[in-house]
């Protein structure tokens, strides 16, 4: 039978019709199946519009704000994935922090601990005990800068427990943010004895924290004046492996050494 020729028998204007669309379609069966094909992918495209992950979208921001050299785009950037609730908890937590310890930096103690409870609420979304650990210390730090030590310590020992052998990084500023309490609180043979464990210890990436406790501890342990609290201490990035502890003796740091800061809080 030939391409154009009748398909059925029958003499009726609707088989007709049928009959010639039957014939168009064999003729150019290949432009149908195109247009069947680009139909099926704008209909996966518009879908993924409409649910696009918004753990890869967070990822975007969250680079994009690290990278940028200009503060104030950065912190536009982070406030836009912090506030943004297409995006997933986890970043928005992150970016939370981020925001608290920058108005820590700036004094903005009430925005500081605004953005640290933001961040406890989307770390607990997300499920995720390290940021919510980090949140908590975000929070204690605002309250201790704000003049709550006693608000402060509870959730700075409440974080040490928390944390445990876990995240040694987070049981490191926890302890650290804890003595801080107890000194502003009147109590340093407490706060000593919070600190004196730490100037035994080495580990791998959290240097800087166990040369802050050690500074800490023989500032404390020389009767100088306490420390006022000045923010934050980058912390986040430590990772401290688990057989990386090595007993040494504490040594007493030169005279005149800066003082450190004193409200720990981790950053994103």
């Amino acid at each position: 039978m030939p391409d154009d020729g009748p398909l059925t028998s029958y003499s009726d204007p609707f088989y007709d019709r049928l009959d010639a669309m039957a014939q168009a379609v064999r003729r150019q069966w290949w432009l149908f199946a195109l247009v069947i094909v680009c139909i099926v992918l704008a209909a996966i495209a518009l879908r993924l519009w409409w649910h696009r992950e918004p753990t890869a979208l967070g990822g975007v921001v969250a680079a994009r704000a690290a990278e940028e050299q200009d503060e104030a785009k950065s912190e536009a950037l982070w406030t836009e994935l912090a506030d943004g609730e297409r995006y997933d908890p986890g970043f928005r937590a992150a970016a939370a922090i981020e925001l608290c310890q920058r108005h820590l930096l700036r004094g903005e103690t009430t925005a500081a601990r605004r953005r640290a409870e933001d961040a406890e609420r989307w770390a607990r979304a997300a499920e995720d005990d390290d940021l919510i650990l980090a949140a908590g210390l975000s929070r204690a730090a605002a309250l201790l800068d704000g003049g709550d030590a006693t608000a402060a310590f509870d959730l700075y020992d409440a974080a040490a427990r928390g944390a445990g052998a876990r995240f040694p990084a987070r049981r490191l500023v926890a302890d650290i943010g804890a003595a801080l309490a107890l000194d502003r609180l009147g109590r340093r043979e407490e706060a000593l004895a919070r600190l004196e464990p730490l100037t035994g210890r080495s580990e791998r990436g959290a240097e800087n924290l166990l040369q802050l406790a050690a500074s800490m501890y023989w500032h404390y342990k020389r009767g100088d004046a306490p420390l006022k609290p000045s923010g934050l201490i980058e912390a986040t990035a430590v990772t401290v492996p688990a057989d990386a502890v090595k007993p040494k003796a504490p040594a007493a740091p030169a005279e005149g050494a800066p003082a450190p800061p004193a409200a720990p809080a981790p950053t994103q």
